[in-house]
């Protein structure tokens, strides 16, 4: 499924259960820059800010996977708040709805299985809700570097 979702539209809201059993709302994080990134299975996030350096400037980093939620290296950073690419916070989309809403949950052939998953994707999202830039997926240093640009730090 190609992502249909343009760079300056209004990302669509969603309600997600976090790691922390809690549940977050996109729409409550208005009034600060979010990066909200889709993970495939075994997919790390990259380094994008340190955490403190995140919070000076109002940016919050979500990561969004199906099933992820508990017991992951991923989960792991949660715990670990100075860890360079600790999450504000983790979010488990285990029917996919986000992900279709999206665009980023599709079809992939791998050794001639038909699977489906999330593609990588990261969409920043500007204080007002609007999408500012999707990075699509690309090797680590790259994607870090578009992430970095979107935001006005490089």
């Amino acid at each position: 499924m190609p992502i249909t979702l343009k760079e300056g539209d209004p990302a669509p809201d969603f309600s997600l259960k976090a790691a922390d059993g809690g549940k977050m709302v996109l729409s409550s994080l208005r009034g600060q820059r979010v990066v909200l990134c889709f993970l495939p299975e075994g997919q790390e996030l990259p380094v994008v800010l340190e955490p403190a350096s995140r919070k000076k400037r109002h940016i919050t980093l979500i990561g969004i996977a199906p099933g992820r939620v508990v017991g992951t290296s991923t989960n792991a950073t949660l715990n670990m708040p100075n860890a360079p690419n600790a999450l504000n916070t983790l979010l488990d989309d285990p029917k996919h709805e986000v992900s279709i809403l999206y665009g980023v949950y599709g079809k992939k052939v791998v050794e001639g299985r038909t699977l489906f998953e999330i593609q990588q994707a990261t969409f920043v999202l500007n204080e007002d809700g609007m999408i500012t830039k999707i990075v699509p997926p690309s090797d680590i240093e790259t994607h870090k570097a578009e992430i970095l640009a979107a935001l006005g730090e490089r």
